[in-house]
């Protein structure tokens, strides 16, 4: 790759028209210059000044030559002033991966705030399954993922922020109680006393509640089942059954006024929600804002 200060001495030298002028101007010396220029000339074969005249005057080469570095110094210049913007947080974008079923839920109250630190940055969530999340990170498809960790998988070229240890808890509706005491464990088998609100059957959620069901003996025949979390929590919000969901969800909007969460006695799991990002990438201001954010 060419260096960049060729290209600033000829065309400093294009502008003074006098080596000694140039030379005071870029701060070396007029021998510097010289050699430099003559290293320029031998390498791309032409003669770039006529020395011949005083002032000195560009060749046909040299104006050509000084037409193409004039080109390259002021797209460098841009581009440095570009990296600024992003950093700054003027330009540019955010890109980050999430589950559909979080995103629906913590993105209102983060977009909120990040945009008002940054309302210039366009923010692209990229919604998929955890699997399809880290995909897109090792590919640079995104800055960062906001999803659960895994002991069987390996992170040894990432950068692993915990956010929160998650536990899976039973929710109901603000006004449905399973326990005089909120902070105490309940033992599951009190679900065969509602109905049960369950999502399809690859869903994470609902093999927890089979696995459940076997730890406490419970018998559960009266449910309904959905598709979507979104849909799930409408029905438990509404007072029409109950649900499992893990405790991070309490942070997201209104959901800790509108549910009671209770530990389980049952469920000894914790899973680990993270931030994750490439070791090697360089995170800058508006970035590294919105991952504060989120982790909060």
């Amino acid at each position: 790759m060419a260096d960049l200060k060729r290209f600033e001495y000829v065309l400093a030298l294009s502008e003074c028209k006098n080596f000694s002028q140039a030379a005071q101007q870029l701060d070396i010396s007029q021998s510097t210059l010289s050699q430099y220029i003559q290293k320029i000339e031998k390498e791309i074969g032409v003669s770039l000044f006529d020395r011949s005249v005083s002032p000195l005057k560009l060749t046909q080469y040299g104006e050509i030559y000084v037409k193409g570095a004039r080109k390259i110094v002021d797209a460098y210049s841009e581009t440095l002033d570009s990296i600024g913007d992003a950093d700054a947080g003027t330009i540019g974008s955010v890109r980050v991966g999430l589950s559909p079923s979080r995103a629906s839920f913590m993105l209102p109250q983060v977009v909120s705030e990040f945009t008002q630190l940054y309302p210039h940055v366009t923010l692209k969530f990229i919604e998929s399954k955890s699997k399809d999340i880290m995909k897109n990170l090792s590919e640079g498809n995104i800055d960062f993922a906001y999803t659960v960790t895994s002991g069987e998988d390996s992170y040894d070229d990432c950068r692993v922020i915990s956010v929160d240890k998650e536990r899976i808890m039973l929710v109901t509706s603000a006004d449905v109680k399973l326990s005089d005491e909120e902070d105490k464990a309940v033992d599951f088998k009190l679900a065969e006393k509602h109905r049960f609100i369950l999502l399809e059957e690859n869903q994470l959620l609902t093999k927890i509640f089979h696995d459940l069901c076997k730890k406490s003996s419970a018998s559960i025949e009266n449910y309904i089942c959905v598709s979507e979390l979104s849909t799930a929590l409408s029905l438990v919000k509404s007072g029409l059954g109950i649900m499992l969901l893990p405790s991070s969800y309490r942070n997201y909007g209104r959901l800790k006024s509108e549910l009671s969460f209770y530990d389980i006695k049952q469920s000894d799991s914790e899973r680990e929600l993270s931030v994750i990002y490439k070791k090697d990438k360089y995170i800058n201001k508006p970035t590294r804002a919105l991952l504060e954010i989120m982790c909060r």
